[in-house]
């Protein structure tokens, strides 16, 4: 089947077939799955559902990030930092997800409406960034955040208000005291963030 002209791509990852696709769910889940088990497609095609992948897959979830990983350089400092919408951030060591197991918890949320929102790995000499949907923005040393074990709930980065949660998290590379233009969705924020 085709793409059609409402079809967005939202990710995407240059790859080998050495490597392992490391796939996260907002529901707080990961899928392990090697790529030489893929199968090839041509551009236009649709992709494969995450659910013919993992059919024991929440049908509910989507992927908030995916990533081509050689398992064989994962290293003591690689670490894979989390957040959630409820302001929550985790930071693991890659390390711990790599079990022989195709789908399983990357991240104990608290409750049902929790969702992650972003998924990265953590890029020393940077800062930790955190949006809210009302304009609250946080930016703090990535020091502040203790590396916690993969079946952990992580802790609090931002305080929200009840009717608040966060739209955006990830890092900022500090190369002088002004801050980059953030984009996203219809939130802009050019000013300096201060720590």
């Amino acid at each position: 089947e085709s793409l059609d002209t409402y079809s967005v791509v939202r990710d995407s990852v240059m790859t080998a077939t050495d490597k392992v696709l490391y796939g996260f769910t907002d529901k707080g889940n990961y899928i392990r799955y090697g790529i030489d088990g893929m199968v090839e497609k041509k551009w236009k095609d649709k992709g494969v559902t995450l659910l013919k992948l993992i059919p024991s897959a929440d049908p509910e979830e989507t992927l908030v990030s995916i990533m081509a990983i050689d398992e064989n350089r994962i290293g003591d400092d690689d670490i894979l930092c989390m957040f959630t919408d409820k302001g929550m951030i985790k930071f693991t060591s890659f390390k711990e997800y790599k079990i022989n197991k195709n789908y399983s918890p990357a991240i104990s949320m608290k409750n049902e409406d929790e969702h992650v929102i972003a998924v990265d790995i953590l890029s020393p000499y940077s800062t930790v960034t955190m949006v809210t949907q009302k304009g609250m923005c946080i930016n703090m040393s990535i020091d502040d955040v203790p590396v916690q074990g993969r079946r952990s709930g992580g802790v609090k980065g931002i305080q929200l208000a009840d009717d608040d949660k966060a739209v955006f998290a990830g890092f900022m590379i500090r190369e002088n005291e002004e801050s980059k233009i953030l984009l996203m969705k219809e939130l802009a924020v050019n000013d300096v963030l201060e720590e």
